[in-house]
């Protein structure tokens, strides 16, 4: 390549992200053997005549993302992005030859594939790939307790190697006075597949559940609402799981009528139902301060406060 080209090209860098509106980092040219695109990381890609060029990204759930495309010859082409479920998305050129395509959310994390085809021509193509990234945090096995503010927050789950089924609860710890608040929009999915397990709208549920395959690993995203939320996140075995180091199962057995709740509090009123005398439950988890029990209650979770003298623990 001449020096004059040279030239040319970085003053067709620096015209297109003067374009962008955004600062302008070094664009860097990729190599044949570099097909990964980088966020905040402008990258100059060579579009053969009559070739495609395919460049991936990863995008998490919930995500947002702009992808903008700068053609820096004259030269027609096509652009189809790929979602990680292989649906195809035509990106459509303006009358300047720049594309700017955004995706709000994303719906289902995984890789994403920008296949890219000089149709008429050929030469190199500015590639910027915008958002911010938000990295997961491994979550560990118990209790972890979350303040959601202002930034998403995401956790892998993968759980230990000769773990059974897993069970995740995520709660809305209540503030010191009613009413409770109601759970974040969040979704889990698989790491592997791409399938989004569990999908919820912010304001409709103050906790919820849910059991995990074994030997799978998946990732939780928790998006902030307009205010701040206190989450109490609870991950262990699944009611009938086996557990490695149980010396016998924990139950609880009620002698006089007691209020199981959603919750860990009185403040989560009103009761999903009660113990009756008799009545003996699993105990599949507790809250931080131990003074409530997490228990296995007409095919859903409960809690029950383990200071009333009806309710007597055994294992």
């Amino acid at each position: 390549m001449t020096v004059s080209l040279r030239r040319l090209m970085v003053l067709c860098v620096v015209l297109a992200l003067a374009w962008s509106g955004l600062p302008s980092p070094a664009a860097r040219a990729q190599d044949g053997g570099d097909t990964t695109i980088q966020y905040n990381e402008p990258v100059i890609v060579t579009l053969p005549a009559g070739q495609s060029v395919t460049r991936t990204f990863s995008a998490l759930t919930g995500d947002r993302f702009e992808l903008r495309l700068s053609p820096l010859a004259q030269f027609t082409y096509t652009a189809v992005l790929l979602d990680p479920a292989q649906n195809a998305t035509p990106l459509t050129p303006g009358p300047d030859g720049n594309t700017v395509f955004t995706v709000e959310s994303v719906v289902q994390g995984g890789t994403f594939s920008l296949v890219l085809q000089a149709t008429a021509g050929s030469g190199d193509m500015l590639v910027q790939l915008i958002g911010q990234v938000v990295q997961p945090v491994a979550l560990q096995i118990g209790e972890t307790s979350v303040d959601l503010t202002t930034i998403p927050q995401r956790f892998s789950l993968v759980p230990p190697a000769d773990a059974a089924d897993t069970l995740l609860t995520i709660n809305s710890v209540p503030p010191a006075e009613p009413p409770v608040p109601f759970l974040p929009a969040l979704t889990l999915t698989d790491q592997q597949t791409g399938e989004v397990v569990l999908s919820l709208t912010a304001g409709f549920l103050p906790q919820v559940s849910v059991i995990l395959p074994a030997q799978r690993a998946f990732l939780l995203s928790l998006d902030p609402g307009e205010t701040p939320l206190q989450l109490m996140l609870i991950w262990g075995p699944a009611p009938g799981a086996p557990q490695a180091n149980a010396t016998g199962p924990c139950q609880v057995t009620f002698s006089g009528a007691v209020n199981i709740r959603s919750g860990p509090g009185t403040v989560y009123d009103p009761p999903i139902g009660a113990g009756n005398p008799g009545l003996t439950l699993s105990v599949v988890g507790r809250n931080q301060p131990g003074d409530w029990w997490q228990v296995s209650f007409n095919g859903q979770l409960g809690w029950v406060s383990n200071r009333i003298p009806s309710v007597t623990t055994l294992g």
